[in-house]
C-alpha cells in the first residue's frame, strides 16, 4: 500500500491473525465471565470482531468495560489487550485524546507487538494533532519493540516526520534503516522518494488542462503579491497515462514554514507536498 504521508496519516497498523488469535483467545473469554458468570451459552461480541465490522462504538464499550473490570477478574495480560482495543475503537471514532489514554495503558503490555503497535497508534495520533516531535519519538518507541516490515514503517513514519521538522539528518537515517529491514516494493518506493525530497512546497491545484492549470498559475500569483512566498509555476507530472499539470509555489526547508506560508495565501485546495 502506497501512503500519501504529506498531507494524511496513515491507517494503523493491523493485528497479526497471531495476534488476533491471541486477543480472540483471552478477551472472549474475560467477556463471557463478566457479563455472563463463565456461562458460555450467553453470546457476548468480541470487541476485535466489532473493530472489524466497523461497530467502532460497540467495540469502546465492550474493551472500556473489561479495562475496568475489578482486579480480581482480569488479569494484566487481559487488562492490556482491553486497553489497545478501547484505544483503537476511540482512535477511530476520532476520540483522540481517550485514545491517546488507553493505548499509553496498552504499551506496558509484555507482549511486545502489542506495546509496539499501541506506541505506532500515538504517534500516528500526535501527527494528526501537528505534534511532530511527540509522533517521532511514538514512531521511534514502537520500532524498538516490533519487527520486520512494521518496524521498518515506524522508522519510515518517523523519517516522515522528521522531514517535516527539518532534520534532514535524522530523516535520512531512518529511511536507511527502514530500507534495510523491508522487502516490501510500495514500501521502498516511498523511502526512494523521501531520500529525494528537498524541502516543501504548496501546491494549488492538478489539472488535466494546461490551459486551465496557465489560469490558476495567474490567480496564485495574484493572491501571492507581495507575500514573499514567490511566483506560481508550473509541473508536469505523469500519473501512467495520464499526464497532469500541478500549480505549486514556494521552496521551503520545513513543513511548518510551507504552512504558513499556505495560510496566507487564503485560497481553498491547497496543501503543502514534498518537492524533489
Amino acid at each position: 500500500m502506497i501512503l500519501n504521508l504529506t498531507t494524511n496519516i496513515p491507517k494503523p497498523y493491523q493485528p497479526t491473525k497471531r495476534f488476533r488469535n491471541l486477543v480472540t483467545n483471552h478477551v472472549l473469554w474475560v467477556l463471557l465471565c463478566l457479563f455472563a458468570g463463565c456461562a458460555t451459552h450467553v453470546p457476548v461480541p468480541d470487541a476485535y470482531q466489532a473493530l472489524d465490522a466497523g461497530q467502532h462504538a460497540m467495540a469502546y464499550r465492550i474493551a472500556k468495560q473489561v479495562y475496568h473490570a475489578p482486579n480480581s477478574s482480569i488479569g494484566s495480560a487481559d487488562r492490556h489487550l482491553a486497553a489497545y482495543a478501547a484505544g483503537l475503537a476511540a482512535y477511530r471514532l476520532k476520540q483522540y485524546t481517550t485514545a491517546q489514554r488507553y493505548l499509553e495503558s496498552a504499551t506496558g503490555s509484555s507482549n511486545r507487538h502489542l506495546s509496539g503497535d499501541a506506541y505506532a497508534t500515538i504517534g500516528l495520533i500526535h501527527h494528526r494533532l501537528g505534534r511532530l516531535h511527540r509522533a517521532s519519538n511514538a514512531f521511534i518507541a514502537a520500532s524498538k519493540r516490533l519487527s520486520g516490515e512494521n518496524r521498518a514503517k515506524s522508522y519510515y513514519f518517523a523519517a516522515v516526520v522528521e522531514n517535516k521538522l527539518g532534520s534532514t539528518a535524522k530523516a535520512m537515517t531512518y529511511l536507511t534503516l527502514s530500507k534495510s529491514l523491508t522487502r516490501d516494493h510500495a514500501l521502498k518506493q516511498r523511502i526512494n522518494l523521501e531520500q529525494n525530497q528537498t524541502g516543501f512546497t504548496v501546491q494549488a491545484g492538478a489539472f488535466r488542462s494546461q490551459s486551465r492549470a496557465h489560469d490558476q498559475v495567474k490567480h496564485v500569483n495574484q493572491r501571492a503579491g507581495t507575500q514573499g512566498i514567490g511566483r506560481a509555476r508550473l509541473v508536469q507530472a505523469d500519473r501512467g497515462p495520464l499526464t497532469l499539470w500541478l500549480v505549486q509555489i514556494g521552496h521551503f526547508s520545513t513543513f511548518a514554514t510551507a504552512e504558513r506560508a499556505r495560510k496566507l495565501l487564503h485560497l481553498p485546495d491547497t496543501r503543502v507536498v514534498p518537492r524533489f
